[in-house]
C-alpha cells in the first residue's frame, strides 16, 4: 500500500496545514466533523452529519439484515460504522485497519447490536445524534481476536472484486462515488489486501483515507490507476481466486 498510503498521508498533512491557517481566522476544520454542514471543499472532513446518515442508514436498514451469515460483510459494516462516528484519536486506543476484521465476532457483534438498536432512520437528525452518542463505546469493546482464516478465500476474492468495481467501474449502476463511500471502501480493500500479504495496517494510514474529501478521492484515484477497470472489466480479475496467496499476489499493485 506504499503509493496509495503515501497519497493519503500526503494529503492528510496538507489538510492539517490548511486547518492550522483556518484556525487563525477562528474556523476549525475539525469542528466541522459530525456537523450538519454542507461543504464542498477539498479540505472538508469526510464524515459530516449527512455522510454519517448516508452510511449508517444503509448499514442499519440494508447491510445488517443482508449479512446475518456473512462474516466479511459483518466485519466491514462494523468497521465502517465506527469510522463514521469515531474521530481519530478520540478513543481509548487507535482503531487500526484490523480493529474489527481481527475482532470478529466479539467486537463486531457488539457494534452491530448497537447499530440496529438506534432510532428509526425515518427521523434523520434524531438518528445521527443517537448514533454519535451511543455507538463509540461499542467500537472499543472486547479484546478477543480472530485470524484471517475466519474468512473463506473465495468469499474474500469476491468481496474484493465488488469493492474494486464500486470504486473504479465508472459505468456501474451503483458506484461508490461519494467521499464517505470511497474512504470506507478503499479501507476495506487495503484491509483484505494487506492481511493476505501479512502486512500491518496502522491506524494513521486508515485515518488518512477519510482525513478530507480530497484525500478520499485521491486514494480512490490511486487505487484505480494501480489496478484499472476498463469497459471490458478489470484488467486484473479478482473473483474466482482460491487462496490467500493468490489474492496477495493479484493485489500486489495496491501495495507498491
Amino acid at each position: 500500500m506504499v503509493s496509495v498510503l503515501a497519497t493519503a498521508l500526503s494529503l492528510a498533512g496538507w489538510v492539517s496545514h490548511v486547518a492550522a491557517h483556518a484556525e487563525l481566522s477562528g474556523v476549525s476544520t475539525s469542528s466541522l466533523r459530525g456537523q450538519a454542514t454542507v461543504v464542498d471543499a477539498p479540505s472538508a472532513p469526510v464524515f459530516l452529519d449527512s455522510a454519517i446518515f448516508e452510511r449508517l442508514e444503509h448499514f442499519k436498514d440494508v447491510g445488517v439484515p443482508a449479512t446475518l451469515q456473512d462474516q466479511i460483510g459483518r466485519a466491514t459494516i462494523a468497521d465502517g460504522t465506527c469510522r463514521s462516528v469515531v474521530s481519530p484519536g478520540s478513543g481509548p486506543f487507535p482503531l487500526d485497519g484490523y480493529a474489527f476484521w481481527h475482532h470478529n465476532p466479539e467486537r463486531v457483534d457488539v457494534v452491530l447490536k448497537a447499530l440496529v438498536q438506534l432510532p428509526s432512520t425515518s427521523q434523520p437528525s434524531k438518528f445521527v445524534i443517537a448514533a454519535k452518542k451511543q455507538l463509540p463505546s461499542a467500537c472499543f469493546y472486547g479484546n478477543q481476536t480472530n485470524k484471517l482464516d475466519l474468512y473463506q478465500p473465495e468469499d474474500l476474492a469476491k468481496a474484493l472484486y465488488n469493492w474494486h468495481r464500486a470504486i473504479c467501474d465508472l459505468d456501474w449502476e451503483d458506484p461508490a462515488e461519494q467521499p464517505q463511500q470511497q474512504a470506507l471502501t478503499t479501507g476495506f480493500i487495503c484491509m483484505a489486501s494487506c492481511d493476505t500479504a501479512k502486512m500491518e495496517l496502522p491506524a494513521a494510514a486508515v485515518d488518512a483515507f477519510s482525513a478530507s474529501m480530497a484525500a478520499a478521492q485521491a486514494v480512490t484515484k490511486s487505487m484505480c490507476a494501480a489496478m484499472p477497470w476498463t469497459s471490458k472489466g478489470p484488467v486484473t480479475p479478482l473473483d474466482g481466486l482460491k487462496s490467500y496467496e493468490e489474492i496477495a499476489k493479484a493485489t500486489e499493485p495496491w501495495r507498491q
